[in-house]
């Protein structure tokens, strides 16, 4: 009989435990969805121009934007100096997305003429628009 209890307080505890876990799951993955929706509304405020980000994940959570939308994804945000000669002045609006700051932000307006736009911090992720300086359009 004693063995009957414990076995039946183990088989809930596991019942228990298995639902907690399903909770949780399910507040992460509605948490996700409302993360990437405030994600998708800032890009797509900034439809005309190009996205960089050094975020592994970002094109791919959010591909549907980027049909129309080109999206530029490095490896790390160092490699931002990189990508800004390859495109050579190809944009003069861009938004650059990552969870920080690219060293090449501090001398990005003297040595490739632009200058941040706007910055805001959206849980842990910056979104950075870019704009080229008076003096180089």
């Amino acid at each position: 009989r004693m063995a009957r209890y414990a076995l039946t307080a183990l088989a809930l505890s596991v019942f228990l435990a298995g639902g907690a876990i399903a909770a949780r799951g399910l507040a992460e993955i509605r948490q996700t969805k409302q993360t990437l929706g405030l994600f998708r509304e800032v890009i797509q405020q900034h439809a005309d121009e190009a996205v960089v980000t050094d975020i592994w994940w970002f094109s791919a959570a959010l591909a549907p934007i980027f049909i129309e939308q080109p999206v530029f994804t490095l490896n790390q945000s160092d490699e931002l100096e990189s990508w800004m000669r390859q495109m050579n002045g190809s944009w003069d609006r861009w938004l650059f997305i990552g969870y920080e700051l690219p060293p090449a932000f501090e001398h990005i307006e003297e040595h490739w003429g632009y200058s941040i736009s706007s910055m805001e911090n959206i849980r842990g992720v910056f979104f950075v628009k870019m704009g080229r300086t008076a003096a180089n359009r």
